[in-house]
């Protein structure tokens, strides 16, 4: 993942810094850069690395808490969320379900019952009891487009006979069959940038975001590039603007590069998931 620093922030851009600052912060919460309750950078350092003005970083730092990434801690500075749970709701279901593995440890310590005994136990029970139950998955996204990519790449992880049902953010902004659709879903699957909207759109506990990497392809193809060459990305939305720079270069060989926003993007190789169960 790349580092902030002042070459992160293009001010020749059409494009505020503030914009870009958003894209690449909210890009590194969602994609690894930041671990759940890490501390991001001091309003002041921050904006001293970068160049731009402190009240610029505020600005930012509030938008992404009121989008659920970071939490902002008086006197202390600012966190990468955990996901949040819904104001109203009970406890969550994999809260729940750490109780009970607790309480099985322990019943299992009781009657001098080993740790690894008990997870032969578990898996065999379930091999009997799941092996023939698909599962409905729901997966969010932006662009259907794109999200078709995002799904043929998950697809090799999950069981035969599991079903993904592709829907938008759009789509599911409203009642109708696509918000349904994702409440009858036995998991919710969307971008991890996106995990707040999916929950809070939803109403679901049963929402996984994806931390997502570059696919083979994508990298090979950028590592396979002329060092002379310049290259152009364009892309639908401004707030991905400061992020394509640093992603390319990471892969790309070293080379002049530009970036520029546009209505007809690039479609480059789809993305991977970086980790699967």
């Amino acid at each position: 993942m790349f580092t902030l620093d002042a070459h992160s922030i293009d001010k020749n851009l059409p494009v505020p810094v503030g914009t870009q600052l958003h894209g690449l912060l909210s890009y590194m919460l969602a994609f690894g850069g930041f671990a759940y309750g890490e501390r991001l950078p001091s309003v002041r350092k921050l904006a001293a690395d970068l160049g731009i003005a402190p009240m610029t970083v505020v600005q930012v730092y509030h938008q992404l808490r009121d989008s659920g990434l970071i939490e902002m801690r008086q006197g202390s500075g600012a966190y990468a969320a955990r996901p949040p749970v819904i104001e109203g709701s009970k406890p969550s279901a994999m809260a729940l379900l750490h109780e009970d593995i607790a309480r099985l440890l322990q019943r299992a310590a009781e009657i001098n019952l080993s740790t690894m005994a008990l997870v032969s136990m578990i898996n065999a029970q379930s091999a009997m009891q799941l092996s023939h139950r698909a599962l409905k998955i729901a997966f969010i996204c932006i662009f259907p487009e794109a999200g078709s990519d995002y799904v043929r790449q998950i697809q090799p992880y999950l069981a035969p006979g599991d079903d993904v049902t592709l829907l938008t953010f759009d789509e599911i902004s409203q009642p109708g069959p696509a918000l349904q659709a994702c409440r009858d879903a036995d998991l919710i699957l969307t971008f991890a940038h996106r995990e707040a909207d999916a929950r809070r759109l939803t109403q679901s506990e049963q929402v996984l975001g994806l931390r997502l990497i570059p696919s083979q392809k994508t990298r090979q193809e950028l590592a396979g590039l002329d060092p002379r060459a310049k290259v152009l990305g364009v892309t639908y939305l401004k707030d991905y603007i400061a992020i394509m720079r640093p992603s390319i270069r990471e892969f790309a060989p070293m080379s002049a590069r530009s970036t520029s926003p546009g209505p007809r993007p690039r479609r480059w190789p789809p993305i991977s998931p970086k980790a699967m169960p």
